[in-house]
């Protein structure tokens, strides 16, 4: 659990909070997204205790934690999701994550909700504001979804989509961790670099 927890915090830091050192080591630990991402990690945590009667004794305090992160931010993250190291939520409220496997580096927005029956999400995938997916479907690597999209189809690898019904976008020349503005260029495939210039400009806009 630790070493997804300070994975969450290093992306945070990265996401959530400015170039000011000491509210990077500081402020965000006060974050209410970074508070909603502990209080999973943690009930998370208390489900994997195998002895009955501590487990048992540990809901308690599990449930008052849940309870108070959930009216202070709006974000409802089942403790039964396997969500992997470095998730961040990038704004709060209106946010609903059931037991659904998610892969490193993913990030949600406000008002995205991920219904039950999802299959799974994998990694790097950016979740745009009030974004909703459903059905039972897959999610592929490094996806962006744009704001206010609704996804009910599989999405492959690499790929940007957006409206209602969601449809393949754009292709993706470029990582997530790159529109999130975390490093430099890096080049997946050989699609034209001014449809990656436009993608990364209209998420960077609505972010």
């Amino acid at each position: 659990m630790l070493e997804n927890v300070r994975a969450d915090i290093r992306a945070a830091r990265e996401q959530n909070i400015g170039a000011d050192k000491l509210d990077q080591r500081l402020r965000v630990f006060f974050q209410p997204g970074t508070l909603a991402v502990l209080s999973y990690r943690f009930s998370h945590w208390m489900r994997s205790i195998r002895m009955p009667v501590l487990r048992h004794l540990a809901w308690f305090p599990v449930m008052i934690v849940r309870g108070f992160t959930q009216v202070l931010t709006g974000v409802n993250i089942s403790s039964k999701a396997q969500i992997g190291a470095g998730f961040v939520v990038h704004t709060i409220y209106g946010i609903f994550i059931p037991p659904v496997k998610m892969g490193k580096n993913c990030s949600v927005q406000t008002g995205v909700v991920i219904g039950y029956g999802v299959r799974s999400i994998g990694d790097g995938v950016l979740i745009g504001a009030g974004a909703k997916i459903v059905n039972p479907i897959t999610i592929g690597n490094n996806v962006l979804i744009a704001p206010n999209s609704l996804v009910t189809t599989n999405v492959p690898d690499n790929t940007t989509v957006a409206g209602v019904p969601a449809r393949i976008s754009v292709g993706r020349n470029v990582s997530t961790l790159t529109v999130l503005g975390k490093k430099d260029v890096v080049r997946i495939h050989s699609l034209p670099n001014e449809l990656d210039a436009r993608a990364v400009a209209a998420t960077r806009q609505t972010s």
